[in-house]
């Protein structure tokens, strides 16, 4: 097996000593039936929401009030967590992929173009949609693709 040269230097720096190892153990074992109750429960639609959570208090105090109270249901269950864990937000809703593109097309359109005298621009008489990132003009090739998804856009 070959180790890339980053893979190699974290090996090297841990055999040193100098890559601290973590200080606690991870979620699913500091919390083990509580974690495994959560992610059963699928309280979150991401299940690395609940690994994110940071406890209100130690861990040992979470898992003795865990075991007094035994919530039962995803309702108690989810009161539980929120009284004893920070979670954090869940992101936004996510638009589709057509809505995505859909939002870009303003973005990417340029309003028609008479370029300053000397500049390497072309005249655009009409607005023109740009790839985007650095690119503030078009291209050939990205042209036709853009045409194909203006065209499925509608």
């Amino acid at each position: 097996m070959r180790l890339r040269p980053l893979a190699l230097a974290l090996v090297a720096l841990a055999t040193m000593g100098q890559v601290a190892p973590s200080p606690q153990p991870p979620p699913q074992v500091l919390f083990g039936p509580l974690f495994e109750a959560v992610q059963a429960a699928r309280l979150y639609p991401d299940s690395k929401t609940f690994a994110d959570a940071t406890p209100r208090e130690a861990p040992d105090a979470v898992m003795a009030a865990w075991r007094a109270e035994q919530p039962q249901g995803p309702a108690a269950l989810r009161a539980f967590v929120n009284r004893h864990f920070v979670v954090p937000a869940e992101p936004g809703a996510r638009p589709s992929l057509r809505e995505h593109i859909a939002a870009l097309w303003p973005q990417l359109t340029r309003p028609a173009l008479t370029p300053p005298p000397g500049s390497s621009a072309l005249a655009m008489p009409q607005p023109y949609v740009v790839p985007g990132g650095r690119f503030r003009e078009i291209y050939y090739w990205d042209s036709y693709f853009t045409m194909l998804g203006l065209k499925a856009d509608g």
